[in-house]
């Protein structure tokens, strides 16, 4: 596969999970805003119940392409797999550095085990290769296998199909048996744009954005109803 073609595959997938991430972004914002615009929020309880249940099924659905295991699918182990065995073509170094925040004690004990880790720019710092940052990505794949056999289980079980064990009896079932938690969401997130924003950063030179500049404007709406309720009091 060319560069281009490498390219192309790694900017669509980097969109919807943009799309994932804004997602979840607002389903964690109406937990926080509902503490202080609940009365404003229930005011219209359909239209946000349907958005939320929208919303988690977006998460779920994105999130659940992006880590899809199916032969024909593009999910980020093939890309991973491709693109690592094809660094050479690509025209990458390999030797060039780059300083990684270490988020955690799992991530400590990938690190530790370089060369470099004892000359650490800070405790929570270390200045790895792109090589050894690969490697890391494969190491976190890996790492993370369960949260993502959960995902596809939700995904396949209840949001991509009905199926018949679930439908005819509990789904509650599907959701104890293969549980994920917010936590656990936003690190298959986290991760998924890290790796996407890495090798797009090596074969464009460009650091993509995360989540829209105005992600976080909903609160402005709460806040001028609430202003007008008052007003009208």
């Amino acid at each position: 596969m060319t560069k281009v073609e490498q390219t192309d595959i790694a900017k669509e997938i980097m969109n919807s999970l943009v799309h994932v991430n804004t997602s979840f972004c607002i389903v964690k914002q109406y937990n926080q805003l509902l503490k202080n615009y609940e009365h404003e929020i229930e005011l219209s309880p359909c239209f946000y119940s349907t958005i939320f249940n929208s919303l988690v099924e977006t998460i779920m659905m994105g999130l659940g392409r992006i880590y899809d295991r199916h032969k024909d699918s593009q999910g980020i182990s093939k890309v991973m797999n491709r693109f690592e065995g094809s660094l050479e073509n690509l025209e990458v170094d390999l030797s060039q550095t780059i300083t990684r925040k270490l988020s955690n004690k799992a991530e400590q004990k990938f690190f530790q085990k370089l060369p470099q880790y004892s000359a650490l720019l800070s405790p929570h710092h270390c200045e790895i290769t792109i090589n050894e940052y690969l490697n890391f990505f494969s190491w976190q794949l890996a790492e993370y296998d369960d949260l993502i056999k959960n995902l596809l289980k939700q995904r396949n079980g209840f949001y991509a199909h009905h199926d018949k064990k679930y439908l005819l009896n509990n789904s509650q079932e599907l959701f104890e048996r293969y549980g994920l938690s917010y936590e656990d969401v936003q690190k298959l997130i986290d991760f998924a744009i890290e790796f996407f924003r890495v090798v797009l950063a090596l074969l464009t030179d460009v650091w993509v954005a995360d989540l829209p500049i105005n992600a976080h404007d909903w609160i402005h709406t709460l806040e001028r109803v609430k202003i007008t309720m008052t007003l009208k009091e």
